[in-house]
């Protein structure tokens, strides 16, 4: 399964992007804003993940005391996860997913446990990768 999301807003109040599932538009996403830090430069601690290609793994969050979708060998980052949330305060470098009203995502578990759903029914037979490109 491939998961693509491109990114299309950046700024001040967050990054919006669009996530598609096997080419198919799935829901939008929001992320933290593009941060610019010496030490991790644009991608860092706090700030959307960098573009590229990433196996997607299910792994236990303590935080959230359930499994969830982790993207996997993200650089200089650790914990990164896939997770319901309305506004960038409800992200700390992680992927939002939702519906895009205004600058906030709403039905954002529904569309979280849709997604979860479709990755775990195909996850023991298949890969799951996320793309993630800036537009």
């Amino acid at each position: 399964m491939k998961l693509t999301l491109v990114r299309d807003t950046f700024g001040y109040g967050g990054t919006l992007g669009v996530l598609s599932v096997d080419g198919e538009y799935f829901c939008n996403t929001l992320e933290p804003c593009l941060g610019i830090t010496e030490k991790y430069g644009k991608y860092g601690r706090g700030a959307c993940i960098k573009p590229g290609t990433y196996s997607i793994d299910l792994h236990y969050s303590p935080k959230f005391k359930r499994y969830m979708l982790t993207l996997c060998a993200v650089p200089l980052r650790s914990g990164i996860l896939i997770h319901s949330g309305n506004t960038v305060e409800d992200t700390q470098g992680c992927i939002l997913v939702g519906v895009l009203h205004g600058s906030r995502l709403e039905n954002s578990r529904i569309m979280l446990n849709c997604l979860f759903s479709r990755i775990l029914s195909v996850l023991t037979k298949e890969s799951v990768t996320i793309t993630i490109k800036n537009k």
